[in-house]
C-alpha cells in the first residue's frame, strides 16, 4: 500500500521565498542533516493517508478541479504551534470565506470514499499554514528558533487558491505524483 496527501503548491515567487528560508533555519540551527526539502512547499488540504488504488481519489480531484473557480488566500506573518511534544514554526495563511468553502467541499468529497483514513486536523475549519520547521524542533530549541525567525522581515504573499497536488510519500519524501489547476470561473 501507498501513503499519498493532499496539497496546495505554492507558486514559484512563494516557493523562493520559502524554500531557501527553512533550508536556512533548519541549518543554522542544525535541526537536520538533510540539504534538501521532505516535501514541495504547500498548504495541506488533506493528510496523509493509504491507498492500494488511488484512482478513486484522482477523479474526486479532477472534478473538484474542474469546477472550482480561484479563491483567495494570503501570506501574512509567522507563527507557531505547540502540540504535546510537537513544535512547529510556520508562515501564517489566512483563508478567504471562499477558499474555506471550497477546502470544506473538497473534503466532502473525499469523505464519500469510505476507505480513506481521516485525522483530528483533517477539516476545513483548519489553522492554515507553511511549514517553516518542524523537522529535529524540540522544546530545548523551540524558543530560540521562534525568536530568530520572529525577527526576520514579514512574508506577505496574496495568492489564489488554484489547484491542488496529490503527493505520494514514500521514504518521508513526498514527490509530486499527479497536479490538478482549477479550470472554473
Amino acid at each position: 500500500m501507498s501513503e499519498y496527501g493532499i496539497v496546495y503548491l505554492l507558486p514559484e515567487t512563494v516557493r523562493e521565498y520559502h524554500e531557501p528560508l527553512r533550508l536556512h533555519v533548519e541549518k543554522r540551527f542544525g535541526l537536520t542533516d538533510s540539504t534538501r526539502l521532505n516535501a514541495p512547499s504547500h498548504i495541506t488540504m488533506k493528510y496523509r493517508f493509504e491507498a492500494q488504488n488511488i484512482t478513486e481519489v484522482e477523479d474526486v480531484l479532477s472534478d473538484f478541479a474542474k469546477s472550482q473557480a480561484k479563491t483567495n488566500w494570503s501570506l501574512n506573518g509567522f507563527g507557531r504551534f505547540i502540540n504535546s511534544d510537537f513544535y512547529v514554526i510556520f508562515i501564517d495563511v489566512a483563508a478567504s470565506q471562499g477558499a474555506r468553502m471550497a477546502h470544506a467541499r473538497l473534503l466532502e468529497q473525499l469523505r464519500k470514499l469510505s476507505w480513506i483514513q481521516w485525522r483530528p486536523y483533517d477539516h476545513a475549519a483548519l489553522h492554515y499554514h507553511v511549514t517553516i520547521v518542524n523537522r529535529g524542533l524540540t522544546a530545548e530549541y523551540f524558543q530560540a528558533v521562534w525568536d530568530y525567525v520572529h525577527q526576520l522581515t514579514r512574508p506577505t504573499f496574496d495568492l489564489f487558491f488554484d489547484n491542488l497536488a496529490l503527493l505520494k510519500i514514500e521514504s518521508g519524501i513526498h514527490t509530486v505524483y499527479r497536479q490538478y489547476d482549477s479550470q472554473g470561473s
